[in-house]
Order: structure tokens, then C-alpha cells, then sequence
């Protein structure tokens, strides 16, 4: 049934292409904009694996944390990844900002 909807899906997109004046082919890449650019160069990416940051973005948050005085944490309600997140973060405060 599955392979069946594919082959239709498949049918229908190389009819439209051809429709519409173009090959079934893959279409040309879009030039980004100046924005975009500077948007992708400018990404981090983030991951917690067994209770740490990691990616290019975990020393820049980890600083960011380190230097702040107040660290406000906004959420999506049922999340399941924010208790997580939230746990790393009071680890990386510094023991300064800590009460016993």
C-alpha cells in the first residue's frame, strides 16, 4: 500500500514538473541573501550528552552562563528536554552563585 502511494506521489510530482514546463530533474540551488548568509555563519549547534553541553554553541553558552549575574530560563510547556537542559545549566553556574 505504501509503495503504491509512492509511486503515485511520484507520478504526480513528474507530471506537474513536466505541466509546467520544467525537466523532473533537480532544480537549481537559490542564492542566499546577504541575511541569510550571515544567519547560517553565524549558527551554533548544541546537544547534551551524559549531562553536558557539546557542540561549537557549549563554550559560548558556558561562558555566557559563567559571566551572568541573573540566568532566566523561558519554555515550552511539555518539553521533555528542559528539565534536562535546566539541570546542565545549574551545573555550569558558578559555585560563587550557588547557596550551600
Amino acid at each position: 500500500m505504501i509503495r503504491a502511494r509512492l509511486v503515485v506521489l511520484a507520478a504526480v510530482v513528474a507530471f506537474d514538473s513536466l505541466a509546467c514546463g520544467q525537466s523532473p530533474g533537480p532544480k537549481a540551488i537559490p542564492t542566499l541573501s546577504p541575511l541569510e548568509q550571515k544567519l547560517r555563519a553565524s549558527r551554533f549547534e548544541l546537544h547534551i550528552e551524559t549531562g553536558k553541553f557539546t557542540g561549537n554553541a557549549a563554550p559560548v553558552l558556558e561562558k555566557a552562563i559563567a559571566e551572568a549575574r541573573y540566568v532566566l530560563i523561558g519554555e515550552d510547556h511539555l518539553t521533555r528536554e528542559i528539565p534536562e537542559f535546566t539541570s546542565v545549566v545549574c551545573r555550569v553556574i558558578p559555585e560563587r552563585d550557588c547557596p550551600p
